[in-house]
């Protein structure tokens, strides 16, 4: 009798493992709470040590901010993020968070109010941030990078349009980077900026819509935009005086596209990415990337050859915004929309793997 209870009670324990095994097998996977809506972005990017949301409390640079490189080349243009509504007709300026990879940093060229945006990478407009003791004549581009003293992320928003050339002197703004909450939308912050560079320069005053940040040695650059010579290359010193004089330290042929077509080679916007020492260009015809080997740095561009990364997309009717990704592993590219409809595209060219 004991053997036979014996046999009975082990095969009631093998079918019991049996069924917690199967039962867990069959359970519903855990869901993190409070995770943004997918949001088409590029969070499968991410690196695999990614803990999660990246909140805006940082008190110094993130080290995986712009920390991949693309060693190959970028995929045809695919969406990224929508514009909310009619609030950026006129984008100029183009740039991510420093301190969060769902957050856009965003203004318009001339005819705002002295303010950016921030978007969520779902299209929420997340908050508008009021510059204090600013007057706005005309932004063109923006950047985001470590601050000149290194602590924390800063914002440089660059005012330095002059279609008539006229202006006695352009502005580069630098202020903290907004914190804003993620959980709501249309925030209305007021902020002071931190430091306001005026720049006058020798020569022909010059008219600007492209500048980018070296945050290695916190060097600007402004790229000409010149419609029948080649284009100037300033440098301006970020961590320097508040009032400098400028004069162009190389002079360097406009991107082109191979095949001749271009209608114009204006550059409209720029941007650069520090650890991977690629500068992106764009004009009203092509989006074009400099890679920089070695010793070379931005001031080195007459010794490269740009790579053609796309064509002008079809609905970019007018396309002066150009960034890189949070991560870097991508260029972004927005389009003001003259038709006055909204709701543009912000398209993403993503390293191929």
């Amino acid at each position: 009798m004991s053997n036979r209870l014996h046999y009975l009670l082990l095969i009631v324990g093998l079918l019991l493992i049996n069924a917690c095994q199967t039962l867990s097998k069959q359970d519903s996977p855990k869901v993190a709470p409070n995770m943004p809506p997918n949001d088409g972005g590029l969070s499968s990017k991410s690196p695999a040590n990614d803990s999660g949301n990246v909140t805006n409390n940082t008190t110094s640079p993130d080290t995986n901010f712009q920390s991949k490189l693309c060693a190959g080349v970028y995929d045809s243009a695919s969406a990224h993020a929508t514009l909310p509504g009619t609030l950026l007709l006129e984008i100029s300026g183009l740039s991510p968070s420093g301190a969060s990879e769902n957050i856009l940093w965003a203004h318009n060229d001339s005819g705002d109010a002295a303010q950016i945006y921030a978007v969520h990478t779902n299209g929420t407009h997340l908050a508008t941030v009021q510059l204090s003791g600013v007057n706005a004549t005309d932004f063109e581009d923006m950047a985001s990078a470590a601050c000149p003293d290194g602590n924390g992320f800063c914002l440089y928003i660059a005012d330095v349009g002059d279609n008539r050339h006229q202006r006695e002197t352009l502005q580069i703004h630098i202020l903290k980077e907004p914190s804003v909450d993620e959980t709501l939308s249309t925030q209305l912050i007021s902020q002071a900026i931190d430091t306001t560079i005026n720049l006058t320069f020798t020569g022909e005053k010059p008219n600007i819509e492209a500048f980018v940040v070296n945050a290695q040695n916190h060097q600007g650059y402004l790229f000409e935009k010149a419609e029948n010579q080649m284009p100037r290359l300033f440098k301006v010193d970020l961590q320097g005086d508040a009032q400098q004089t400028l004069d162009h330290i190389t002079t360097f042929s406009t991107p082109r596209l191979p095949n001749g077509v271009d209608f114009t080679t204006i550059i409209t916007a720029g941007a650069y990415h520090t650890n991977a020492k690629r500068l992106v260009l764009k004009t009203y015809a092509a989006i074009f990337e400099y890679r920089f080997i070695g010793d070379q740095t931005i001031e080195s561009i007459t010794e490269v050859t740009p790579i053609t990364i796309s064509e002008r997309p079809n609905w970019e009717l007018q396309g002066e915004a150009i960034t890189y990704s949070y991560w870097g592993d991508a260029i972004l590219s927005a389009s003001e929309d003259p038709s006055n409809s909204g709701s543009q595209q912000v398209s993403a060219f993503i390293c191929s793997q």
